[in-house]
């Protein structure tokens, strides 16, 4: 996911500079360490200021939607319908940072988008299910950004 997310940020032109990671979040296999509850969401959450993350976007993303992730008061969105890149912000002094995480379907680009954001959304709070990495790996490499080959265990 970190590989991902980070390659696909540099080929959008996003600064990320003054921020590092805090964790990443697997659903239902992480512990938030701040609130104790298991993750139901895969994300890279990074700590630091978002002000030369959110300048950076330029028109890639949507403008601040509303309903961000809880605890965040900014909601961007990747302009493009498949395999868009959503990041919430925080401008909270004392929680200052990022949630980023990719996710197959755009709910802001039309109905059958919406819908099929809808479905994974639905299918994560019952299924347990989250966004596949590999499928978004495939995806950012038909885009033409690399994010190298996967681990072979040492072959």
């Amino acid at each position: 996911m970190f590989v991902n997310i980070t390659a696909d940020a540099q080929a959008l032109g996003l600064n990320l500079s003054g921020m590092t990671v805090s964790r990443i979040s697997q659903a239902y296999s992480t512990t938030n360490p701040a609130t104790g509850q298991l993750d139901t969401m895969s994300e890279l959450i990074l700590m630091g200021d978002p002000t030369n993350l959110i300048a950076s976007m330029g028109s890639n993303f949507s403008g601040n939607q509303a309903n961000p992730h809880p605890g965040y008061d900014g909601n961007y969105r990747q302009n493009t319908a498949r395999w868009s890149m959503q990041i919430n912000t925080s401008s909270n002094p004392n929680s200052l940072g990022a949630q980023i995480d990719i996710d197959p379907w755009n709910p802001n680009w039309g109905l059958a988008s919406l819908i099929g954001h809808g479905v994974d959304v639905l299918q994560g709070r019952f299924g347990r299910t989250d966004t596949n990495q590999a499928s978004v790996a495939r995806a950012l490499e038909r885009r033409g950004i690399s994010v190298g080959q996967p681990c072979t265990g040492g072959q």
